[in-house]
């Protein structure tokens, strides 16, 4: 590790993002951790995830609903499901062109981009083969009682049957 002193508790978090490759949050990462070190604090998970960004150890991906880590170092894209959340490496390359035109056209020192592509995953779509229902049949009505009914919940459930992860 670049800069700060190796802490026990850094290796543990760098090994939890290291284990997965789904984009974890902190708070999977932490879960992770806790797994391994029962004694590990949720601010440890935080602040040490938080150090491994600065030294570029990791990658903090600003993602729709909840922050992400990344094991890639290198300036790349992603895709977000807005259904079950499911974050991936976008299959396009950087383009550091969009800086400097961006920069030439402010005036900005523009060290770098990131661009987050938003839709369904492809489980997800393959499951949406209806259109959703109008927003008002999903909100809340009052019923003819007087009382109130709630819409129901709406999951995606991928075609292999397993609910999606709910951290977002």
């Amino acid at each position: 590790m670049k800069g700060k002193r190796t802490t026990r508790q850094r290796l543990q978090v760098l090994e939890a993002v290291r284990a997965r490759n789904d984009h974890p949050t902190a708070d999977q990462i932490y879960l992770d951790a806790r797994r391994a070190d029962g004694k590990i604090s949720r601010g440890t998970v935080y602040r040490n995830l938080a150090e491994l960004a600065a030294q570029g150890e990791i990658t903090h991906a600003r993602i729709p609903g909840a922050d992400r880590y990344d094991l890639r170092q290198d300036q790349h894209y992603h895709l977000y499901c807005t259904r079950c959340g499911q974050v991936v490496d976008a299959p396009i390359a950087y383009r550091p062109e969009d800086d400097a035109a961006v920069e030439q056209a402010t005036g900005f020192q523009i060290t770098r981009h990131r661009l987050v592509f938003e839709g369904l995953c492809p489980a997800c779509a393959a499951a949406n083969h209806h259109k959703p229902a109008p927003r008002e049949e999903l909100s809340d009505h009052t019923n003819h009682e007087g009382g109130i009914t709630h819409a129901p919940e709406q999951v995606c459930r991928h075609p292999d049957g397993e609910e999606p992860s709910r951290s977002l």
